[in-house]
């Protein structure tokens, strides 16, 4: 009978131990309206811009503000939010975001914290799935 308690503790254990999210869940956000705080490296990238954003080599190389996450994030509409809401489709492992910011442009390099909301890829300016709108970016020692 001892055994048996033991083994099922230890089973109920490691049950808990392998179901618990801190595990394995990735961190999870979610659109505007909700604030949120991120830390990465912001480095510049380039796409291809207008007119036709990657269907004719002779298009516009653009540059523009992306942070890299150090771990991979999902981003997850509100609960509220309607399911066929093409601003608000969930992402999973999202290791980059395209930053911006309503105030001019976000000049914050290297490793920083940048607080914001977050949304998804609408138009053919957006060049990655999910969008930081930065409200307060600030320089940083560490990327982590």
């Amino acid at each position: 009978m001892i055994t048996s308690r033991i083994k099922i503790k230890g089973i109920s254990g490691l049950l808990l131990l392998l179901i618990s999210p801190s595990l394995y869940a990735e961190t999870v956000y979610h659109y505007e309206p909700e604030s949120v705080t991120i830390v990465g490296k912001v480095v510049e990238k380039q796409f291809a811009g207008p007119p036709g954003y990657g269907e004719n080599a002779s298009d516009k190389k653009v540059r523009v503000p992306v942070v890299i996450l150090a771990e991979p994030v999902s981003v997850l509409p509100l609960a509220d939010t309607e399911d066929d809401d093409p601003d608000n489709q969930p992402e999973q492992e999202v290791r980059s975001m395209q930053v911006f910011s309503y105030q001019g442009p976000v000049t914050v390099r290297g490793c920083a914290k940048l607080e914001g909301t977050l949304m998804h890829q609408v138009s053919a300016d957006h060049y990655t799935k999910v969008l930081l709108i930065v409200k307060n970016a600030q320089k940083i020692a560490n990327c982590q």
